[in-house]
């Protein structure tokens, strides 16, 4: 009996503590965590196509800035490096710096890439949960120089696996590469 009111004394405080309502709405704030860190070591696999044929990728993704649209405007939003995924795909813009590998036959150094720039979320169903598409453009460093580059992707499953196409026609060999991204929050 005790114990019950003890509980149920603990869930009633904390319910309020929160102060969240739909007059006062509550920022849910991202925390850093260490199996959130992790988790985002883990690439995503995809397929580069060019003059030399096809060749296997894994790329990272970085988020230092997102600002969201399609969220209540009376919340911060503006995330740096953790975008929970309401935040990114129910409408937002990002800057991004995607560090990635291609195993082409190629020395080491010609190996390893970094895609920087911009990106815009845009929900397709259900506030993007369901389905979500993205447009960006970027730089594509590689050792051999760097060169404009544009994506496209469809995201599902609450922005945890996507489709995307990137594409940097000027690269000598014509880069393009279709990519799974995975996206674990």
């Amino acid at each position: 009996m005790v114990l019950t009111a003890a509980l149920g004394f603990a869930l009633l405080t904390m319910s309020s503590a929160a102060g969240a309502s739909r007059e006062n709405p509550r920022d849910p704030s991202p925390v850093l965590r260490g199996d959130w860190l992790l988790l985002q070591l883990v690439p995503s696999p995809g397929v580069a196509l060019g003059a030399s044929g096809p060749a296997a990728t894994l790329r990272w993704h970085v988020t230092p800035l997102l600002y969201s649209f399609g969220t209540d405007r009376r919340l911060n939003r503006f995330r740096w490096f953790i975008a929970e995924p309401l935040y990114r795909h129910s409408g937002s813009v990002e800057l991004f710096a995607d560090p990635f590998y291609i195993g082409r036959d190629r020395p080491a150094r010609d190996r390893w890439g970094l895609s920087t720039g911009a990106r815009a979320h845009f929900p397709w169903l259900e506030r993007g949960d369901a389905l979500s598409y993205s447009v960006g453009a970027s730089m594509l460093l590689l050792h051999e120089g760097f060169q404009p580059s544009f994506e496209a992707g469809l995201s599902t499953l609450f922005g945890v696996l996507g489709v995307f196409v990137h594409v940097a026609p000027w690269f000598d060999d014509g880069y393009a590469e279709l990519s799974l991204r995975v996206r674990w929050f």
